[in-house]
């Protein structure tokens, strides 16, 4: 029989893993709507409450200014675009205006990068506090 440890966040509701390795409790999501989710910290609906957010940062030990996308990939905002995360992956199709990978340089920001800018000010205001 497999137990999974139960990680309690700072509200005090547990969370468990999803399968992209972010942290859902269930609970009503904090902060701003979004448009592209079911407004519950779940894996089905893509978004976590800011709460489970703070785990997923503290667990995979990430520097302050770095935050982890609803696919479960690191990102951080640019030096040279401070108000715009990326999170590094080749997750785009290689074209003549980008070299295919989520990044200031040479790609545009992958779609899971989109919606975590979105919700930085709002929902996860409180986990990084930007420009």
């Amino acid at each position: 029989m497999i137990v999974l440890k139960k990680t309690l966040n700072n509200r005090g509701r547990y969370a468990r893993l999803g399968s992209t390795g972010k942290f859902y409790c269930g609970g009503t999501l904090d902060g701003s709507q979004c448009s592209c989710c079911n407004g519950k910290c779940g894996p089905t609906s893509g978004c976590n409450c800011s709460s489970c957010m703070l785990l997923d940062v503290q667990k995979q030990v990430l520097p302050r200014g770095w935050l982890v996308n609803n696919e479960g990939a690191p990102a951080r905002c640019s030096p040279s675009i401070p108000t715009t995360f990326y999170c590094g992956r080749k997750v785009i199709p290689d074209d003549d205006t980008s070299d295919g990978y989520c990044g200031s340089t040479d790609g545009p920001q992958c779609t899971a990068c989109q919606t975590l800018n979105q919700q930085r000010r709002g929902r996860y205001k409180h986990i990084w506090i930007g420009q």
